[in-house]
């Protein structure tokens, strides 16, 4: 498993989609879940955990393709931290990346 590590540079994204997904919740309960989702989403975009990952994801996804075709589907807690994961994956595998996708 991947460990998580704070990583203050994601902070003002979260703060947005933090801000669109409670905006009918009352403000001292958004401020305490906003704090909360912070702290999380920092850990979970640590660059060196998606680098692990990435690793993991590589190592797993050849490993049941192997001799078949197959496709994989990746979820993460926000798009950036999407972004990131496949910008990791494409230095693993740089042919994986299509123009046309």
């Amino acid at each position: 498993m991947a460990k998580l590590k704070l990583n203050e540079a994601t902070m003002p994204t979260i703060d947005e989609e933090f801000d669109e997904i409670t905006e009918d919740e009352e403000e001292y309960a958004r401020e305490k879940l906003k704090s909360k989702w912070s702290r999380v989403a920092e850990l979970a975009g640590d660059p060196d955990r998606l680098e692990e990952i990435a690793n993991d994801l590589v190592e797993h996804f050849e490993n049941r393709t192997d001799g078949i075709e197959g496709k994989a589907l990746i979820v993460c807690m926000s798009r950036e931290i999407c972004v990131d994961l496949y910008n990791q994956i494409i230095e693993i595998r740089p042919k994986w990346h299509s123009e046309d996708d």
